[in-house]
């Protein structure tokens, strides 16, 4: 029987599938179903991301002040993107982001 590391507060699962730090590892048997959805959440994720990246800076901005230097730390980006993904995301309601 293969043992399957048990997952950290650094990973998540979704349909089947363990996101971890490192890659992408089966939980079980998914089915193709579970296959599908799971590669449909990565390319909606790719487009989505850098909203991602916004909405937690304006949550971090009203919680705690500007956290630019944070963030860049955390994700590896430049400032201009930053600012820019802050931007964006403060421009369209949750409602408006239709993500192909």
């Amino acid at each position: 029987m293969l043992a399957l590391p048990l997952p950290t507060k650094e990973e998540v699962t979704l349909y089947g599938f363990r996101f971890g730090r490192n890659g992408l590892t089966a939980q079980g048997s998914p089915d193709k179903t579970a296959w599908r959805r799971c590669g449909e959440f990565l390319k909606k994720a790719e487009g989505a991301v850098h909203f991602w990246i916004g909405d937690g800076l304006a949550f971090g901005e009203r919680a705690w002040g500007k956290r630019y230097t944070d963030a860049l730390a955390l994700t590896g980006f430049d400032i201009a993107t930053l600012r820019k993904d802050k931007w964006v995301a403060s421009r369209f309601a949750l409602y408006r982001r239709d993500i192909h």
